[in-house]
């Protein structure tokens, strides 16, 4: 069998522009620098699988931000 490599979507490169180390950032800011709808946390539950962390800060049902760890 070959190798199985994974490479980044275009979009998933343009949230890791926005997301950074310890910084946290709200689903907006990721929503506004994409520029295409309300997918943040479709785009942070890619980076996820991919084996970025992320810690998940929520105000009630809502989440407030993500802060890459």
């Amino acid at each position: 069998m070959g190798k199985k490599h994974t490479t980044l979507s275009p979009t998933l490169l343009k949230v890791l522009e926005v997301v950074k180390l310890n910084k946290p950032v709200t689903p907006s800011q990721i929503n506004d620098h994409i520029g295409k709808g309300n997918y943040a946390a479709k785009h942070v539950l890619y980076l996820r699988i991919l084996g970025y962390d992320f810690d998940v800060v929520r105000d009630g049902r809502n989440v407030a931000s993500y802060t890459l760890t």
